[in-house]
């Protein structure tokens, strides 16, 4: 899948307005006052074991009817055979599916590389020192000490001693 932000709305359902072929990629629906923000995954007759079926609404989102962008986001797995024929009168829901599941890994997998990360520069913690030394330090050495460290063992960096050089 791709890195994309898909909605679900908890408790959102309408019926289909008119019935629909297994080949359309618009559906009318009840104009309820809800909308989802696209994309969204919708379960067409959830209740249906031999016609569910699970659509990818990314394309425009009315109050009245919703798009499929192409006829690979129709019959989704979790869908009772691929593209379905619907009555008018069906219900569409928003639930959980494990599409959800898969593009949040996605986009969690996009980000994962340091490079992908935003933010990075902002300042949200005050109470921390900054690296270029704007605010706060480190390490206040206010007695003039030397810190050295030295590896007592070739090659060991974890076996070594620490000197702290008082004069």
């Amino acid at each position: 899948m791709t890195n994309i932000e898909t909605t679900v709305e908890n408790f959102f359902s309408t019926t289909l307005t008119e019935a629909v072929s297994a080949s359309d990629l618009t559906f009318a629906v009840d104009d309820n006052g809800s909308v989802l923000a696209s994309p969204a995954y919708l379960v067409i007759d959830p209740d249906n074991d031999t016609q569910r079926e699970v659509v990818l609404a990314d394309g425009t989102w009315g109050g009245s009817s919703f798009v499929c962008s192409s006829t690979g986001d129709r019959g989704l797995p979790g869908s009772a055979g691929g593209s379905q024929a619907h009555d008018s009168g069906t219900p569409v829901v928003s639930v959980p599916l494990f599409q959800h599941i898969r593009d949040l890994n996605d986009r969690i997998d996009a980000n994962s590389d340091h490079g992908g990360l935003t933010n990075l520069g902002d300042d949200d913690h005050a109470q921390y020192a900054l690296a270029d030394g704007t605010r706060g330090a480190f390490l206040q050495n206010t007695a003039g000490l030397t810190l050295t460290v030295a590896a007592s063992a070739h090659g060991s960096p974890a076996v070594g001693d620490l000197w702290v050089d008082t004069a």
